[in-house]
């Protein structure tokens, strides 16, 4: 039996305009406007160095970057694994998570384990259990 035959048009014509609606959809949920990091949030602004050779630069804006220099063994808990690990859409969720966001809704959560603050000289944070030094 011909494939045509098989899926009447109307059918084919249904399960396209779902997939469009889809994709329409998913489009618009991630072109959200980008707000600037709060206040209250401002210390996680700037270029953050791990050991693990992954870097995070947050931008005032609400934008974010992923760097990686030269990635070691635990670099998974910082790394996306997108393609293209730049301009992220920086959220705070509750008051322990940390969320970058990139369009298609690519997101990785980081869990604060400790606040950025100064130890020796130097800002220090914790996210996902790795510690990120403040250029």
């Amino acid at each position: 039996m011909p494939a045509s035959q098989k899926y009447p048009r109307a059918m084919i014509l249904q399960v396209m305009i779902f997939v469009c609606c889809v994709l329409i959809c998913t489009w618009f949920s991630s072109c959200e406007k980008v707000q600037p990091i709060p206040k209250d949030k401002l210390a996680f602004v700037g270029k953050w160095n791990s050991e693990v050779g992954i870097s995070i630069e947050i931008l005032a804006k609400g934008r974010a970057n992923i760097i990686r220099l030269s990635p070691k063994s635990g670099a998974e808990k910082l790394d996306i694994g997108a393609s293209d690990p730049t301009n992220f859409r920086v959220y705070f969720r509750d008051n322990d998570r940390l969320e970058l966001i990139q369009p298609f809704n690519i997101a990785r959560q980081y869990k604060i384990d400790q606040y950025p603050n100064r130890i020796d000289d130097r800002m220090v944070m914790i996210l996902n259990g790795i510690k990120l030094i403040k250029e």
